[in-house]
């Protein structure tokens, strides 16, 4: 009963909102009557007719009452008293579309960069929209004039030209959208991202920009690279002082931990944020990546905390790898670092036909993991290595191991990203073993990486 009574609440308020708004239309008109009658006005109306002078007018008034609605409105209630004619209020309507972006304009003062070129963008893209427009529609009537052009306009004929105006400028521009976010970023560069960021860079991430969800997408998508870089930065710090342990590079992999911690909790919300208002299949599926691959940048963030924390026990306990173990290591540890870098360069271009590469890569790290836990074995049982050491070289390549199935995870949401169903069990690791490119890539990567002679 009570939700019946809340759908009655609402129904209410609707027509209650209408009636308002048709009470406001009627007592404007009723005001304006007298214009009518006004020959100077009429004659001032004449003056619109002029495009340039009609467009000025129309952004003029809309940008001072800050409400393309508002001035629509006057126009209509002055259309409803027979002094407007076509000819006169097309450019004026025209103008009202660019100064309905005097609002936001005003509300990107001391905002983000991101919301100011949103605002950029939503100016562009009406000043566009209109000059080609009036363009058009003035070639052609000059070519073959439209009959109605004299005729008195009604609040019917403002509502239609204002619809079909910007069904059309949506439709020519539409395609352009990546073009303009391009100009914008030049128009509006953003600053060098420090090291390690703090509040300013998370303040790209501007709610605002929830009216144009392809450019907050899009800000999103380029702090998820730079997530993407920390993450790199902490893997390859923490391998490099599991042979040379230094205190300072330690607690950088804490630093990055945290702050990579931080990058996950923010972007994932603001890409669920905006995620519900993205309309292209291609943005749905961009923003599924970014939440992807953001939980795994920060799965691999632990498990590189994890391999500088080894290498601490290791430095606390005076214990060394033997030379034979290093050696193997060495090898291991460029071939995580290449497999990460590879997977970074496919990420950050989007490039999905390749990913199935990725997963060469990563059952490389695979194989040497087992190769090189079963060489310590038998180092165990000759007595060259101890028990201890096994331990902890468990504890690395496990990390190690779990690092690559994350960044396999990566491969298999891009192998997705342009799918129109995600369907599971056609995902990329099916038939790997009889996928040539993956068969083609993996040999050359056992070449490459070739772990040292027993001795």
């Amino acid at each position: 009963m009570k939700k019946k009574s809340q759908k009655s609440e609402e129904i209410g308020k609707i027509l209650m909102g209408f009636s308002i708004l048709m009470f406001g239309m009627n007592s404007m008109s009723t005001s304006m009557s007298p214009l009518a009658e006004s020959p100077k006005f009429t004659n001032a109306m004449m003056l619109f007719s002029n495009p340039i002078l009609g467009v000025l007018a129309g952004a003029a008034i809309t940008a001072i009452i800050q409400s393309s609605s508002a001035s629509i409105g006057i126009l209509q209630s002055l259309s409803s008293q027979g002094i407007v004619s076509f000819g006169s209020a097309i450019p004026i309507i025209m103008g009202q579309n660019i100064g309905t972006c005097a609002t936001a304009l005003i509300s990107t003062v001391g905002a983000s960069k991101p919301a100011k070129r949103a605002g950029i963008i939503h100016l562009l893209f009406n000043i566009i929209g209109t000059f080609l427009f009036l363009t058009l529609f003035y070639i052609i009537n000059a070519i073959r004039p439209f009959s109605f052009m004299d005729n008195f306009i009604t609040p019917v004929n403002i509502a239609t030209v204002h619809t079909i105006m910007n069904i059309l400028t949506t439709m020519v521009l539409f395609p352009f959208t990546n073009k303009f976010v391009e100009i914008t970023k030049r128009l509006v560069p953003a600053k060098s991202d420090s090291k390690i960021v703090g509040a300013g860079e998370f303040s790209r991430l501007d709610t605002r920009l929830i009216e144009t969800p392809g450019l907050a997408l899009q800000e999103a998508f380029d702090i998820s690279n730079k997530m993407f870089d920390l993450t790199i930065e902490a893997v390859e710090e923490a391998v490099d002082i599991v042979e040379n342990f230094n205190e300072e590079k330690y607690y950088s992999v804490v630093r990055l931990e945290k702050a990579i911690d931080l990058y996950e909790d923010k972007l994932g919300s603001y890409v669920s944020f905006i995620a519900k208002n993205l309309v292209l299949k291609s943005d749905q599926a961009l923003a599924s990546v970014i939440l992807q691959a953001i939980g795994e940048f920060e799965r691999m963030s632990d498990h590189a905390k994890n391999i500088a924390q080894s290498a601490k026990e290791m430095d606390d306990k005076k214990l060394n790898f033997s030379d034979e173990a290093r050696g193997e290591l060495e090898v291991y540890k460029k071939a995580l670092l290449q497999t990460i870098k590879f997977t970074k360069n496919i990420f950050e271009s989007l490039n999905y036909k390749e990913a199935i590469k990725i997963e060469s890569y990563e059952e490389l790290v695979d194989y040497m993991t087992d190769e090189i836990q079963l060489r310590h074995i038998e180092r165990v049982k000759a007595g060259t290595c101890s028990i201890e050491l096994g331990f902890i070289l468990s504890d690395i390549t496990t990390s190690v191991e779990r690092i690559s199935d994350h960044i396999s995870n990566i491969g298999v949401s891009l192998d997705h990203m342009y799918e129109e169903e995600l369907d599971q069990t056609k995902h990329i690791k099916a038939n790997l073993k009889e996928n040539p490119e993956f068969i083609e890539t993996y040999k050359k990567l056992r070449e490459e990486f070739r772990l040292p002679m027993k001795n």
